[in-house]
């Protein structure tokens, strides 16, 4: 995914997509994990993660 991101910015996206993108895929990476629980995962957290995304 990391690779993806960087080709599209070679193509010229903004700088502020990079950093929405590489924050949904390190997050996201962490929050899909079976067997991994975090207590601090919150509604909050979900709903700014999918704001970013859409």
């Amino acid at each position: 995914m990391d690779s993806m991101i960087g080709q599209l910015v070679r193509k010229g996206l903004p700088k502020e997509v990079e950093k929405a993108l590489d924050n949904l895929r390190v997050i996201g990476n962490e929050a899909v994990h079976p067997g991994t629980i975090d207590i601090k995962d919150n509604a909050n957290v979900a709903f700014a993660l999918f704001r970013l995304l859409n």
